[in-house]
């Protein structure tokens, strides 16, 4: 849930189009109502988006929940969002790479990561730096992985080579 800007608003709704429209005959939607992030646990709520999808074009699991997610009053425009995507939708990242890291592998002290370095990861493999956060007790870096796509990863958590 993305509350800084517009254009971080605008991303989190184009990564949640993309999302749903992956599916080619049924989509499930689920959300966790708790989850650990950067290592802390944080409490969750459903996309704001799903409001927007018809409530004629969803069936909603009543197992875990006494009320329905989506108001009756959702706007119509998720079929044709569903429909539209094979024409428009990019390819996404392969997700059949796996990483094996370097033999000399060993995590560098991020302490003087900057933008533009390159870096590995264990996990994601190899990347650029392409933003270090420095606001509030946890400093986060924006990666760019070449086969993971951009991740945000907790500069305290994450182990990081950094190659020059």
């Amino acid at each position: 849930m993305m509350l800084s800007s517009r254009a971080d608003l605008e991303e989190e709704r184009r990564l949640f189009y993309v999302a749903i429209t992956r599916a080619e005959r049924k989509l499930f939607l689920t959300y966790a109502t708790s989850r650990y992030r950067f290592g802390r646990l944080k409490s969750c709520e459903p996309s704001r988006f799903l409001e927007e999808i018809d409530a004629r074009f969803v069936k909603s699991s009543r197992k875990f929940h006494k009320e329905p997610i989506l108001p009756p009053s959702s706007m119509h425009y998720a079929k044709s969002l569903v429909s539209s995507v094979k024409k428009t939708a990019p390819n996404p990242v392969s997700s059949n790479y796996t990483h094996t890291p370097s033999e000399d592998f060993a995590a560098s002290d991020t302490s003087g990561l900057l933008a533009g370095m390159n870096v590995e990861h264990p996990k994601f493999g190899f990347g650029k730096v392409q933003h270090i956060d420095t606001e509030g007790a946890n400093r986060k870096a924006k990666v760019l992985f070449d086969n993971f796509g951009e991740k945000t990863l907790l500069l305290s958590f994450a182990k990081l080579k950094i190659h020059s």
